[in-house]
């Protein structure tokens, strides 16, 4: 996985060779596990002071088999003009949160503590997905 260079030419008959083009490929070997869980989500909590929103998310492997990770918790069409303070990172335009365990066996748990700023102090929704990431 990650993104590669991939170089290539051509080379005729006579052994003329045209000048070398290069392409960039990106391989994504992530993998939708939401199937395998359960996500529950508390209710979100508002400090006044802060004006941040703050809850949780529980994910629970509820499949017969470990979830390998690094797993992320990707948080999918969030509220526009919403920011996830606790993300990890961002994938495709998309805030994720990494889990803090290595894999997560079945019927495992680990909880999630998100905190968002909401400047517009519109209602926080997005949907919820895990991805495996190998």
């Amino acid at each position: 996985s990650g993104t590669h260079t991939v170089s290539y030419w051509s080379t005729d008959w006579a052994g003329n060779t045209e000048q070398a083009h290069a392409v960039t490929v990106s391989i994504d070997k992530s993998a939708d596990v939401t199937s395998s869980v359960s996500i529950a989500r508390s209710g979100l909590t508002v400090n006044r002071f802060t004006n941040k929103y703050t809850g949780t998310v529980t994910i629970t492997n509820t499949g017969g088999q470990p979830l390998a990770g690094p797993l992320h918790l990707r948080l999918q069409a969030l509220t526009a003009g919403v920011t996830l303070d606790t993300q990890t990172g961002v994938k495709d335009g998309v805030p994720y949160m990494a889990l803090p365990v290595a894999s997560l066996a079945a019927g495992q748990s680990v909880t999630l503590t998100t905190t968002f700023s909401n400047p517009n102090k519109a209602g926080i929704a997005y949907t919820p997905a895990l991805f495996s990431i190998q």
